[in-house]
């Protein structure tokens, strides 16, 4: 697989909306995504950006120049998808960046640990795309950031490879048979 950086240039005028959602309440953005951000809004894209965190979304606008917005929601729930596309007219790129991540051996694995995992890593992804379809533009890019433990399998984070290794086979089928 390639991937292909896009001039500077090409930035301008885009718009972009990444979602985010962390189960620590302590963890701040992830500093490559933030920098990623105040990139494309400086170059002058409009850059959307979630977090269920108030605090942690104005400490990142105020380091991010440009026409970054941030936009309180919960992106594990679809009422709070839809609300933030409402205030979308229309998309280039959409970046989902949600996921969470806990240790739980095979024996310690529950039914709360399976479902929440699953939910954020899985489900969240799908409808935040699913909410987003109608916002995309022709030959707009979703960028889905995931994760290698879905191949390397490390002790106690089997659900959560599990769950990666779900959302990477879902988006897939949908970047093979893209909806009309």
């Amino acid at each position: 697989m390639g991937y292909t950086i896009q001039p500077a240039s090409d930035l301008v005028e885009t718009r972009r909306l990444y979602t985010q959602y962390g189960k620590d309440q302590n963890r701040p953005f992830i500093g490559d995504v933030l920098k990623y951000r105040a990139r494309f809004a400086h170059e002058g894209a409009t850059t959307w950006f979630t977090s269920r965190r108030e605090e942690e979304l104005q400490n990142a606008a105020a380091k991010i120049e440009g026409n970054a917005l941030p936009l309180r929601a919960d992106v594990s729930q679809r009422s709070e998808l839809a609300r933030i596309m409402e205030n979308i007219q229309q998309l280039d790129v959409l970046v989902i960046n949600a996921g969470m991540s806990e240790y739980a051996t095979l024996e310690q694995v529950s039914e709360t640990h399976f479902e929440n995992t699953f939910g954020l890593n899985v489900r969240s992804p799908l409808f935040a795309l699913q909410a987003a379809l109608p916002l995309l533009e022709p030959g707009a890019s979703v960028v889905l950031i995931g994760s290698v433990a879905d191949v390397i399998g490390t002790e106690g984070y089997g659900v959560y490879g599990a769950s990666r290794a779900a959302m990477r086979a879902l988006f897939r089928v949908f970047r093979r048979f893209k909806p009309p």
